[in-house]
């Protein structure tokens, strides 16, 4: 095992609740693979930032002190280093969800989340991918898909919003009651629907299943975050 993959995940979480701070602190600090800071506004944010960052993943509360809605998203990207950051928060618009991720966000993170998804989401976003819980992720509450995925049929858009959970295509097929070859199948056609090659042909997203919900979800909204294949 290499030294850099030994290297514990740091995050830095934002929110002017101390319980939740102290809670989500605890959590992943009694966790092998990460470390955690907090900071109760986005000014504290941005000092620790720049003191001690970057850092793998900042998560910044939508409605704490210093935000401005989704402005206080941008300026903690530009800080970071180029590293992920995004938002922790309870119910979201779709405006705001598309904002997000509009902005360069890494996603979402719900508070009414549990703790056991946390970790996975966590390490889903540190390591480059975007993530929306399935609940926001659908037609009518995301509005910049709306657009580009009127093309995708139902069974497509449901293959997309387990994709979006980082589910391997086995589980999805599982859940919908299809073989995993029709599940592989139905992410090609949604890749080339938008006129991109298939997802099989990129070995970095065939190697790293949940960085595929990204590839899809990209191609079917824009272009990818930077130095995104």
């Amino acid at each position: 095992m290499t030294e850099e993959s030994t290297q514990p995940v740091r995050v830095l979480i934002a929110d002017d609740h101390g319980m939740i701070l102290e809670m989500l602190e605890q959590f992943l600090s009694n966790l092998p693979d990460f470390e955690a800071e907090t900071a109760p506004d986005l000014e504290t944010a941005l000092a620790k930032i720049d003191s001690n960052g970057p850092f793998d993943l900042v998560l910044v509360d939508l409605d704490m002190p210093g935000m401005n809605g989704v402005g206080g998203l941008s300026r903690a990207l530009e800080r970071n280093g180029g590293k992920p950051v995004g938002i922790l928060t309870s119910n979201p618009s779709s405006q705001v969800v598309s904002e997000c991720l509009e902005l360069g966000g890494a996603g979402i993170v719900l508070k009414t989340e549990s703790l056991k998804n946390l970790t996975n989401e966590i390490r889903f976003m540190a390591s480059g991918g975007r993530y929306v819980p399935v609940e926001l992720f659908d037609m009518q509450k995301v509005k910049t898909l709306q657009p580009n995925t009127a093309s995708l049929s139902s069974r497509e858009m449901e293959v997309l919003a387990l994709l979006s959970e980082g589910k391997p295509n086995r589980e999805i097929g599982s859940v919908l009651a299809l073989a995993e070859a029709t599940v592989n199948a139905r992410q090609i056609d949604m890749l080339q629907a938008r006129g991109k090659e298939p997802y099989a042909s990129c070995a970095r997203c065939a190697r790293n299943g949940p960085r595929l919900a990204c590839r899809i979800f990209q191609s079917l909204r824009g272009p990818c975050m930077p130095g995104w294949p």
